[in-house]
């Protein structure tokens, strides 16, 4: 059973989350009184980072203490979980990396469209997401699954927060990028990895 301390560390995690969540529900129907991305460093960057240092604290927190909880016991689970965390870290890093640093983190810069972006126009967070699946299989807490199933409608608002605000930036440059490449994974991104 799961003391105090665990379950304040999930409803610290779930607030954190929900706040995230509504600020991007803010920037999708107000764009004027956008959230994310911010552009610039101030109030509204120091919101979504310090919810994201948060988020992970207290998850990092939870699934430490409930490890080994739910369903997914034996070594077949942790060396799949183990496996998208390479994979998916793998991916986020050469994304980030593509992007650099400025863009990666909502400050504005180029519009990035090579590299992993040719195939996605999100595999940051593809690959956040398949990372944090991975820990979720590996870890195998009930309570980590309950804070994580937030982060899914968090990591689904993100881009579509951000896309009007790149179509501002970068105009039909971006708009023409959305065209062709998929939000996060599509049938075209099959077509262009084939055509390699």
């Amino acid at each position: 059973m799961a003391g105090t301390f665990v379950i304040g560390s999930l409803a610290l995690a779930l607030l954190a989350e929900t706040a995230e969540i509504a600020a991007l529900a803010v920037s999708v129907r107000w764009p004027d009184r956008r959230m994310w991305p911010p552009g610039e460093i101030d109030r509204r960057w120091l919101f979504y980072w310090g919810n994201t240092a948060v988020v992970v604290g207290a998850l990092s927190v939870v699934a430490f203490h409930d490890a080994e909880s739910w369903v997914f016991a034996g070594l077949v689970w942790d060396v799949l979980g183990g496996g998208l965390v390479v994979v998916g870290g793998a991916l986020a890093v050469w994304a980030g990396r593509t992007l650099r640093l400025r863009e990666s983190v909502g400050l504005g810069g180029l519009l990035v469209t090579d590299g992993p972006y040719r195939y996605s126009r999100n595999p940051q967070l593809i690959g956040i997401g398949l990372v944090a699946i991975g820990v979720l299989v590996a870890v195998n807490s009930t309570l980590l699954t309950v804070g994580a199933i937030p982060g899914v409608i968090w990591l689904w608002l993100l881009p579509v927060a951000e896309e009007p605000w790149l179509a501002e930036q970068f105009g039909e440059e971006y708009r023409a990028y959305q065209r062709i490449v998929p939000r996060f994974v599509g049938w075209r991104t099959i077509d262009r990895l084939l055509d390699r």
